[in-house]
């Protein structure tokens, strides 16, 4: 009845604030993962401007 609302109430903030947590761990790694694959796609944009700049004289 009414008398369990109040206990379901902090258990679902913790449930909550557990899965956000988690997700937070998560997001270091996402991160990374798009700065390597940003940085490599750069890397990449950088030989080729090089080689057409070499190309072009």
């Amino acid at each position: 009845g009414s008398t369990s609302f109040p206990f379901f109430l902090p258990h679902a903030i913790i449930l909550w604030f557990a899965i956000l947590v988690e997700k937070l761990k998560e997001w270091p790694a996402i991160l990374v993962e798009r700065l390597k694959v940003s940085s490599s796609t750069w890397r990449l944009h950088d030989q080729l401007s090089h080689l057409l700049k070499s190309l072009v004289g």
